[in-house]
């Protein structure tokens, strides 16, 4: 597929998510905190997931994959080439550019998983965790948004953002992370059935020249994974307009 009908995927899956969801917002901080919020979870002995679709200039086809822990407690989201470059760096990254220098850049990748949720049960995303490296000179900033939301008859129709903002200078490793079920905002699919999970990640960053070279980056420095998403399973039951009501979740 091409890069540009893969950007036009990935703006109307981004435009669906602007249009047709309500919108909550929390910030991501750093370190990793103690909780998952799947501690207490039921367990489900089978999950059917189907192949996810992508698109955006932060990942190129073959370039991301998703990965479900054997529990079904957790999955991973996997980067090769989510890198966003400044300056005369911009040139020699992982991922080409068409201009050698530049003084801001703007990378994105919409992904849409296919779920099928097993009946008389909910999948709440309950923690998210990232992890990558930020070079920032000073005055320069760079911001990591993230966008979670569960599509799909009996959906909550809404959607999870979640930011971050990295300031100059910087140099380092990070690790940033939110527990959302530790202030209800977690993000709960509907009560069984088929669902569709979409989640956007976008990195940006700007610096005061086209000379100045910064990058952020989603990746790994031990060989796991970029993104972690923590899953709860709750007990809940279906009524007449097909919305989830929990009753079994402590």
């Amino acid at each position: 597929m091409k890069k540009s009908a893969l950007l036009v995927i990935s703006a109307l899956m981004l435009v669906g998510l602007l249009a047709e969801s309500r919108e909550r917002e929390a910030n991501f901080r750093r370190g990793r905190p103690q909780r998952f919020g799947n501690e207490n979870s039921q367990r489900v002995k089978q999950l059917t997931v189907g192949e996810p679709t992508y698109g955006g200039n932060g990942c190129p086809q073959g370039t991301m994959r998703v990965a479900f822990s054997p529990d079904y407690l957790s999955f991973s989201i996997l980067f090769d080439q989510f890198v966003a470059e400044t300056g005369a760096g911009a040139a020699n990254g992982p991922v080409p550019r068409r201009r050698p220098q530049i003084k801001s850049d703007n990378i994105i990748c919409n992904t849409l998983i296919p779920i099928h949720i097993p009946d008389g049960m909910q999948m709440e995303i309950t923690r998210i965790d990232y992890r990558g490296f930020s070079a920032l000179p000073d005055r320069s900033n760079g911001f990591l948004n993230s966008i979670v939301n569960f599509r799909g008859p009996g959906g909550d129709g809404d959607r999870l953002i979640l930011k971050y903002n990295f300031k100059g200078p910087i140099v380092e490793n990070y690790e940033i992370s939110t527990d959302q079920s530790s202030n209800g905002n977690s993000e709960l699919s509907p009560c069984g059935g088929k669902t569709q999970l979409r989640i956007s990640n976008q990195l940006w960053i700007t610096t005061r020249s086209k000379t100045e070279t910064a990058s952020l980056t989603l990746d790994s420095i031990d060989g796991s994974s970029n993104a972690t998403y923590y899953v709860n399973w709750r007990a809940c039951k279906a009524n007449s307009d097909h919305k989830g009501r929990i009753i079994g979740f402590r």
